[in-house]
C-alpha cells in the first residue's frame, strides 16, 4: 500500500501514455476511411459549385427541354388554327370607324345602313330570286298578246299575197301528259307557266328577304342601341356562313354543268330553296321550351336555344359562348352530305340533327307555276347546328352592356394586371 502511495504519480503517467499509444494505433487504422469520405464530399461539392463541371444528366435535361419546347410550339400552332376557324370580322364604317365595343352616335347611324345592305349582298351571293309576282305574270300576258297579234298580222299579210293557203283549224292538243305534267303547248299559252319557267332559268335558288333573321330594333329610333347592334352582328356572321356554304355547293355544281355545255338553273342545282335561317341567343345553362318543328310548310323554324334538348349538351362556359342556329331548305336529297359539309367548312359548327319531309305533290309542281324545283328527287328539311365563339377575342368586342348581361369580362392579355 505504501508502494502505491509513493509511486501513484508514475503509475498514472504510465496509464495515460499507454492509452495514447492505443488511440494512436486505432486512429491510424481508420484514417483511410475518413479520407475517402472527405474526398467523396469534396467531389460532390465540386460538381454543384463549379460551373465548368458538366452534370451527368445534362443530356436528359436538354432532351426534356426540347420536348417541352416542341409541345409548346405545337400548342401555339393549334391555337392559331383554332382561332382561324373562329375568326369573324365585325362590320366597319366606310371611313374605317369601329362599331365595337363602342361607337360614336354617327357610327351607330351608319351601322343600320350598312347592316341593311348585307342582306342584299347575301341574296346576290346565292344568285337567288323569288317566283314571279302577279304584276310580272300580267306583264307576260301583255307580251304574249303582242306576240299573237304580230303573228296573226304576219300570217294575214302572207295569205293576202297568195304565198300561203288559209290554215285549217288546228287540232287542239291536250293540256296534260298522262303523268299530269303540263304539255309544251299548254305551257306556251299560260302566262303564269311561262313567267315561272323564265324566272327559274335565271336563278340558282329561291330566297327572299324573309329568308333571313333581321334584328329590326337596329332600324328603330335615331340610332340603334349597342346590345341590338351586337345581336345584329352575331346573327349576321352565322347567316353569312350558311349563305357562303350553300353558294359554294351550287357554284361547284354549276361549274360541272358548264363543263358539259349545259345550263345551270335552279331545276338542276343541289340547293333549290332557302326558306329560313334563324339564330338563337347565347345558349343558357337551363332548359327552355322546345319550339314546334313544322317541316312541311314554308314558315321559318327557330333553333332550340338550349343545351339540354340536344345530344351534345354544350353550354356557354368561361372559355366560350355557344350559339345554335336552324336552317330550313329544299334540296336535292342526293347532295345533302355535301351541303352539310360546306356549311361546317372551316368553322366550329356542329350538326345537331336533321328533320325532313317529302311531299310529292308539293314538290313536283305539275302546272309549272310558282317555284319550280326540277325533276330530281328533292326534300324539304331542317338542319340544326351549334357553334362557339371564343371568349378571346369576342368578349373584348362586346359592348359593356352585353358582357354585363352574360356576366363575362374581357380576357386580360399576358402582362396585364
Amino acid at each position: 500500500m505504501g508502494f502505491l502511495k509513493r509511486n501513484v504519480f508514475y503509475i498514472i503517467c504510465g496509464l495515460v501514455a499507454g492509452g495514447s499509444v492505443a488511440l494512436g494505433v486505432l486512429g491510424m487504422t481508420s484514417m483511410g476511411k475518413v479520407a475517402e469520405r472527405m474526398e467523396s464530399i469534396r467531389t460532390l461539392h465540386g460538381q454543384f459549385a463549379s460551373p465548368s463541371k458538366k452534370p451527368a444528366n445534362t443530356e436528359v435535361i436538354q432532351a426534356q427541354q426540347k420536348r417541352v419546347e416542341t409541345i409548346q410550339g405545337q400548342f401555339a400552332e393549334l391555337m392559331e388554327k383554332a382561332k382561324s376557324l373562329n375568326s369573324y370580322e365585325p362590320m366597319k364604317a366606310p371611313e374605317g370607324e369601329q362599331f365595337f365595343p363602342t361607337a360614336t352616335d354617327n357610327g351607330r347611324r351608319q351601322f343600320a345602313e350598312i347592316y341593311g345592305e348585307k342582306f342584299d349582298e347575301m341574296l346576290e351571293r346565292l344568285r337567288s330570286g323569288v317566283p314571279p309576282t302577279p304584276e310580272v305574270v300580267k306583264a307576260v300576258e301583255e307580251e304574249m298578246r303582242e306576240e299573237q297579234q304580230i303573228a296573226r298580222g304576219f300570217g294575214d299579210d302572207k295569205e293576202k299575197a297568195g304565198e300561203t293557203k288559209p290554215k285549217e283549224k288546228e287540232k287542239e292538243e291536250p293540256a296534260e301528259r298522262p303523268s299530269g305534267l303540263i304539255t309544251d303547248a299548254a305551257a306556251r299559252k299560260s302566262a303564269a307557266t311561262r313567267a315561272s319557267i323564265r324566272r327559274a332559268r335565271e336563278i340558282y335558288c329561291y330566297a327572299s328577304p324573309e329568308t333571313f333573321q333581321v334584328v329590326q330594333e337596329v332600324f328603330e329610333g335615331l340610332s340603334p342601341r349597342p346590345n341590338d347592334m351586337w345581336r345584329a352582328q352575331l346573327t349576321l356572321w352565322i347567316q353569312q356562313d350558311v349563305v357562303n356554304g350553300l353558294a359554294r355547293v351550287n357554284e361547284s355544281a354549276a361549274d360541272e354543268l358548264r363543263a358539259r355545255d349545259e345550263t345551270a338553273w335552279v331545276g338542276v342545282l343541289p340547293v333549290k330553296d332557302v326558306l329560313s335561317i334563324r339564330v338563337s341567343e347565347y345558349v343558357p345553362s337551363s332548359a327552355t321550351v322546345s319550339p314546334s318543328r313544322e317541316v312541311t310548310d314554308d314558315d321559318p323554324v327557330e333553333p332550340y336555344g338550349s343545351a339540354d334538348v340536344v345530344f351534345t349538351k354544350t353550354k356557354s362556359t368561361d372559355l366560350y359562348e355557344v350559339v345554335q342556329f336552324a336552317v330550313k331548305l329544299v334540296v336535292d336529297s342526293r347532295d345533302l352530305p355535301r351541303i352539310i359539309d360546306e356549311i361546317c367548312r372551316d368553322r366550329f359548327h356542329t350538326l345537331l340533327g336533321v328533320q325532313y319531309e317529302y311531299e310529292r305533290s308539293a314538290f313536283e309542281n305539275l302546272r309549272m307555276e310558282g317555284k319550280i324545283y326540277g325533276s330530281e328527287p328533292v326534300v324539304k328539311l331542317v338542319l340544326d347546328f351549334e357553334t362557339v365563339f371564343f371568349g378571346d377575342p369576342y368578349r373584348c368586342m362586346m359592348p359593356e352592356s352585353v358582357r354585363a348581361a352574360i356576366a363575362k369580362e374581357c380576357p386580360k392579355k399576358e402582362g396585364e394586371s
